[in-house]
């Protein structure tokens, strides 16, 4: 397996975002909401927020080690919200100690967590990026980078970048002790690829529809398995009619008490290869859609993976379909690829920094 691509944070790397945070923050021009939930920060959440500058720098300092001829630059200036273009990430490139022209490609560094089943744009924000400041029109020049701050100790509350710095600052503080430290954590690169790449492999999820959980064949108890099987040996289940070699189109949540989840068409048809028998069981705010394997099975599915589940004879397996959290209605049109499919990540390897590095 291939070592992953890191860079470990130093102290500069956090002093340089915090200041960041800092100006923004104080700068009364500057939207103080949330670009997600549209909540009001105070200053905690603003530095909380723009400490995640770090991949950036971490981004610029992984690129030169590439390419030591040139040095990459990111924005940490505050400016006015008159710009309607959209500007990369990486704006300056200097080399042999003078600025060069403006970049060749343009970069954008998105920070991604270990919990997200998704990854990707908004679709406003790819038209954006299309309509660029530099002009660059190919989107085989248009590069997403996807980055995470980890801790060599394991993630946990712990690990906070704000947490870690107040820490370091407020040296005599007993409550900040049992934060790690600034040398604890570090920046791993997960995903490179291209606008050209993510209109090609992507999955437009509407806005006011669900985001899927990609979790489809959660793993089930032994014991609950036993008493499925015993519920469809005395038919108390009802049977479904399965065609075509593809599994039901039936969400697990229920809306209203006449109102089901609406099945996510994004997700298209699962489609099974061996012989199965499907049940449903109905509560009252949950329905299971299980799965009798007559043969050894395989289910493949264009958006989570071909295939994205195998399972043996005789085995009872869960089909759950159902919206990621509590959100049933999302509130932007996305362009994403689900983490489970290796078919497509595979092709978005952080080892394509090297196509930047020198392409910039």
């Amino acid at each position: 397996m291939t070592p992953p691509i890191i860079y470990k944070i130093c102290l500069d790397d956090i002093e340089k975002s915090w200041k960041f945070a800092l100006e923004y923050y104080l700068d009364e021009s500057k939207p103080i909401k949330d670009r997600t939930n549209f909540q009001k920060r105070g200053l905690g959440g603003i530095i909380d927020s723009f400490l995640n500058k770090i991949i950036e720098i971490a981004v610029c300092k992984k690129l030169h080690e590439i390419n030591p001829k040139k040095i990459f630059e990111t924005d940490f200036d505050i400016h006015p919200l008159t710009k309607k273009k959209t500007e990369p990430d990486i704006i300056n490139i200097v080399e042999k100690n003078r600025k060069s022209s403006e970049p060749k490609i343009y970069v954008e560094i998105k920070n991604s967590a270990d919990a997200d089943d998704w990854f990707g744009p908004k679709a406003s924000e790819l038209e954006s990026i299309k309509k660029n400041v530099f002009e660059i029109d190919s989107t085989k020049k248009m590069y997403y980078i996807y980055c995470e701050i980890k801790d060599r100790h394991g993630q946990s509350r712990k690990s906070s970048p704000l947490g870690v710095w107040l820490k370091h600052k407020l040296k005599q503080d007993p409550n900040l002790k049992k934060f790690h430290n600034v040398k604890d954590l570090f920046v791993q690169f997960n995903y490179v690829f291209t606008v050209e790449d993510i209109d090609d492999f992507g999955t437009t999820l509407e806005k006011g529809t669900p985001l899927p959980d990609t979790d489809v064949f959660p793993e089930v108890k032994e014991r609950t398995k036993k008493q499925i099987r015993k519920k469809i040996g005395e038919n108390s289940l009802d049977k479904i009619n399965l065609t075509n070699g593809l599994l039901p189109k039936i969400t697990a949540s229920r809306l209203s008490k006449r109102k089901w989840l609406p099945y996510p068409n994004a997700l298209g048809n699962f489609k099974f290869k061996g012989k199965i028998e499907a049940y449903v069981e109905k509560h009252s705010t949950v329905r299971n859609c299980w799965l009798k394997c007559l043969t050894d099975v395989t289910v493949s599915n264009d958006v989570l993976g071909k295939p994205c589940g195998f399972f043996q004879k005789d085995d009872v397996v869960k089909f759950v379909v159902k919206q990621k959290g509590e959100i049933t209605k999302k509130n932007s049109t996305d362009r994403f690829v689900a983490k489970c499919n290796q078919q497509i990540t595979n092709k978005f390897k952080p080892c394509r920094l090297n196509e930047i590095a020198k392409s910039i």
